[in-house]
């Protein structure tokens, strides 16, 4: 079907609120666009740590967020889908010719113990178009190296506040 696809599960405990999922594209190394924001409210009440023990608190969520990309009625696009625990987004698909060359992907990196971090935000996967072998094995340096380069990317919030305060900040910044 030629359909591929980046991004990984992961738990978030209380006091979480909410998150947000996206795509940064960097293009010949520089950022060119976000892409397929994705908010995800998380939900905690499906299974108490201690019935009957209304102290206890709830189990913490699996959030799983992916990005998914190739063709559909003869044009190549991508989906974002955001779930936690039984929740989710129904994905749009929004046509992106570029993705056609993106031929090497990085997936599942939130499963290293040290749980990377890339600007501040938790990596969840990586693809990218390439044509040169990066000088290292790290994120930062395949952008460099890509033609172009998805960065799939989460972060939590505590609060509301922290959250808006989140966004206006991305907005600025990407």
């Amino acid at each position: 079907m030629g359909v591929r696809s980046v991004g990984t599960s992961f738990t978030v405990s209380p006091p979480a609120l909410s998150g947000f999922a996206t795509v940064l594209v960097f293009k010949d190394g520089k950022f060119w666009k976000r892409i397929g924001d994705t908010p995800i409210p998380f939900t905690f009440g499906q299974t108490p740590i201690a019935l009957g023990n209304p102290e206890a608190g709830y189990a913490p969520a699996t959030v799983k967020v992916e990005f998914l990309w190739g063709p559909r009625e003869g044009k190549i696009g991508y989906l974002v889908l955001g779930s936690c625990n039984s929740t989710g987004l129904i994905p749009d698909f929004h046509e992106m010719p570029e993705l056609a060359a993106i031929n090497t992907t990085l997936t599942d990196v939130s499963l290293d113990p040290s749980e990377p971090e890339f600007r501040e935000m938790a990596l969840l996967g990586a693809a990218y178009a390439m044509n040169r072998a990066p000088k290292s094995g790290s994120v930062e340096d395949a952008i460099k190296a890509a033609d172009i380069a998805l960065i799939v990317v989460f972060k939590k919030f505590n609060s509301a506040k922290e959250a808006k305060e989140f966004i206006e900040a991305l907005n600025k910044k990407y």
